[in-house]
């Protein structure tokens, strides 16, 4: 079973434990990423951010990023971490929340 810091480049990483530490996925070299569907924050796993940064395989910390992607309905509510200052933080929010399998036929095929 591979680790995080074996992902090669370009290589978007589900962790295996559900309780993984404050990110849900991470994209090597430098993209840690948090979906976020609620409203509240939660900064319990914030003391384990080194321990993930030491895993990405870009070396150079000011190129690493904490993407939070956010629904729309929670976009104006959503707050930048102020205990994540030392990592560059964006949000995100897609386009287009595909509610079913057929809807996403239909955007697929057009």
């Amino acid at each position: 079973e591979a680790g995080v810091g074996d992902l090669p480049a370009d290589t978007y990483g589900l962790p295996v434990n559900i309780l993984f530490p404050l990110v849900d996925a991470i994209v090597q070299p430098n993209i840690l990423l948090q979906m976020t569907v609620s409203e509240e924050q939660h900064s319990g796993a914030v003391g384990q951010l080194p321990f993930m940064r030491e895993k990405l395989s870009e070396k150079d910390v000011s190129k690493h990023m904490m993407v939070f992607v956010v629904r729309q309905k929670n976009l104006s509510k959503f707050k930048y971490h102020s205990n994540l200052a030392d990592i560059p933080q964006f949000v995100m929010c897609p386009d287009k929340v595909v509610e079913s399998k057929r809807k996403f036929s239909e955007l697929s095929a057009t």
